[in-house]
């Protein structure tokens, strides 16, 4: 029996290499095999008819490289399909094509086609296909045979996206290409011969092989402009700001900044957060890996795995006074204003009004980028801040038995060092910005502390030595 491995061009590069004859199964596709002979090494379909006595039919797919992987599992998956329907596949005939125009694949057909092979793709990544389809394939072109798009065309239509999308205009292509790609073994005429040959998008990729993607602008908090921007945030949540008035909308929004600040969650986490993902009393949030049923687009972790959040001080007293102003019964901590049963989706300009606020570009994934750079900057280690941020990490077999949630309070430090890093600058602001105004008092302000710290239950020696340590941190 041929031993079950998934198909990758790795594995089977190295099999041909060896130079042993062997036939391995694809463990992603039942029935396909791949066969190293001595002069070429093949793709082959092997599978029983339902409901027909006698030995499994074979069919010989192709050769490696010349058929790529995917190509045979298409093919593969087809030949399944006629075999479970008790036809035999040898006396079939993959046949896609129109009723007037038997030799031509329409782009609209292929682009049907494409979206029923590629159906278990995520949500997301469909949404980003379907996007590009709508907006950045001309109409004219859907009833258009897909052979007669020439590189030429492609690289026009590509300098009409570019003019307003930079970056979509390289996703316009790889739209293309990916429909292409995977209709090209789908399409055949009467001879049985494919339809669609040559791909026109490498050789429209070179065309413009001089024009480079834009890098990505991550943004980021800059640690100068941090103190000042948790300052105006929290203000504009209280509406506090005489110039810049704040709806409900805007105090949402700001609640979900500070939130993913301080926990380094993703936006999309952030919105969707309900009140049972959250245990009030340890103060601890735990982001399910997969959701079955939600009202909003979270369908759990990016990596499909549960995540573990111990709450810093900062941020569990914006949970419980969140839960404190609770008025509604809805599940959702930033429930949507339209409905309580639905979570707070879209928060239009409100990013750019913060923007133009703080005199900062800011995106609320800049949040999370924010939250790794202070966890770094505060000595937690690399896989510290993988861990926190819930990146992917498999570990191996030792990966499989740690568990998050073993202690929590361990884990809770690593998120209270970036929360207390974040509140000195935010003190730090506070207090540049009070040495500025006008009746400042050195005096009076030493005797506030004197008086607080004692209340605190210090001694003067105990509040010498805590300066004498901050001013020894700073300086190193």
């Amino acid at each position: 029996m041929a031993e079950k491995k998934r198909f990758n061009k790795t594995l089977l590069s190295s099999l041909i290499k060896e130079q042993q004859k062997v036939t391995v199964s694809d463990s992603e596709v039942a029935g396909l095999k791949f066969t190293v002979g001595s002069k070429r090494s093949t793709f082959h379909f092997e599978k029983r008819i339902s409901g027909k006595k006698g030995s499994p039919i074979t069919i010989n797919l192709g050769a490696f490289p010349a058929i790529s992987i995917e190509e045979a599992r298409q093919e593969a998956r087809r030949l399944a399909n006629l075999c479970e329907k008790g036809r035999d596949p040898r006396k079939e005939k993959q046949v896609c094509q129109t009723e007037n125009f038997p030799d031509q694949v329409l782009l609209k057909d292929a682009v049907a086609k494409f979206f029923e092979v590629k159906g278990k793709l995520s949500p997301r990544t469909l949404q980003k296909y379907q996007f590009e389809v709508t907006h950045h394939f001309p109409k004219k072109w859907h009833s258009q045979c897909l052979t007669t798009i020439t590189p030429e065309i492609l690289v026009q239509q590509f300098h009409e996206v570019r003019k307003t999308s930079r970056e979509r205009c390289f996703e316009f292509l790889k739209v293309f290409n990916n429909t292409w790609s995977t209709c090209e073994p789908l399409f055949l005429n009467s001879k049985n011969q494919r339809i669609l040959k040559e791909n026109p998008i490498p050789l429209a990729r070179q065309m413009i092989q001089h024009i480079k993607r834009d890098q990505p602008q991550r943004l980021i908090i800059p640690a100068t402009a941090l103190g000042k921007f948790v300052v105006l945030v929290e203000q504009w949540s209280r509406n506090e700001l005489p110039d810049h008035d704040s709806g409900l909308f805007q105090q949402r929004f700001c609640h979900i900044v500070l939130l993913c600040l301080f926990t380094g969650m993703r936006g999309i986490e952030a919105k969707n957060l309900r009140w049972e993902y959250i245990d009030l009393n340890q103060n601890l949030i735990t982001l399910p890996g997969r959701v079955e049923s939600t009202a909003g687009s979270f369908h759990g972790t990016k990596n499909k795995r549960e995540h573990l959040i111990p709450l810093s001080t900062y941020a569990a007293e914006l949970i419980q006074q969140l839960h404190h102003d609770r008025q509604s019964i809805s599940p959702f901590v930033f429930p949507a204003l339209s409905s309580p049963h639905k979570p707070f989706c879209h928060h239009g300009t409100v990013p750019m009004e913060l923007s133009q606020l703080t005199g900062i570009h800011f995106s609320l994934h800049a949040c999370r980028r924010t939250f790794a750079s202070i966890a770094d900057e505060v000595g937690l280690d690399f896989l510290k801040v993988k861990r926190s941020l819930n990146h992917s990490f498999e570990g191996g077999v030792t990966g499989g038995y740690i568990n998050p949630s073993f202690n929590p309070a361990k884990r809770r430090e690593y998120f209270q060092m970036v929360c207390d890093y974040i509140v000195r600058c935010k003190a730090e602001f506070l207090g540049h910005k009070r040495r500025e105004e006008q009746g400042f008092s050195k005096r009076a302000a030493l005797l506030k502390v004197q008086r607080y710290a004692l209340e605190l239950g210090l001694s003067a020696e105990d509040v010498r030595k805590l300066f004498q340590e901050s001013s020894l941190e700073s300086v190193a």
